[in-house]
């Protein structure tokens, strides 16, 4: 298993960013980040949006989301 993973931010109001998220009720609030494994599905789950930024995130030992390593910003 790759301990990097892909996630999309979109912004909110102006330098104010949110997770696109699915719902999941074993996570506290209900909602986990969407991870994906490689940067192209990223992109191509993004395409959706005009402005987005896609972050790779390091997991942990377990495979949970750690550290934001690296972000890419798009404005299509």
């Amino acid at each position: 298993m790759s301990n990097i993973k892909y996630a999309i931010k979109v912004p909110i109001v102006e330098n104010d960013w949110v997770y696109v998220c699915n719902a999941n009720p074993n996570t506290p609030g209900f909602l986990e980040a969407q991870l994906y494994d490689t940067l192209c599905e990223a992109q191509k789950a993004a395409k959706i949006w005009n402005k987005f930024t896609i972050v790779q995130i390091d997991l942990d030992k377990e495979g949970k989301p750690g550290e934001v390593a690296n972000h890419i910003d798009y404005d299509v």
